[in-house]
């Protein structure tokens, strides 16, 4: 089977190329990927990053019902 991708050429897709319920797995192109990785370097070359108990706290801070 082929599918069309976002650049609108064509990639042989199978069975395991999707998630349950038929979600594509590959949701990004390469570029996106790289440029994603690129920018999360430099969020922690430039300090702009969090602890576990810091994303722990504000998730429970705008969704209360995380809370034990």
């Amino acid at each position: 089977m082929t599918q069309s991708n976002k650049k609108g050429a064509y990639m042989n897709t199978n069975e395991e190329d999707f998630m349950p319920g038929g979600v594509p797995a590959l949701q990004f192109t390469e570029e996106e990927l790289y440029a994603h990785i690129d920018r999360s370097l430099q969020d922690i070359a430039e300090g702009r990053v969090y602890t576990s108990a810091e994303v722990r706290r504000k998730m429970e801070e705008r969704f209360p019902f995380l809370r034990k």
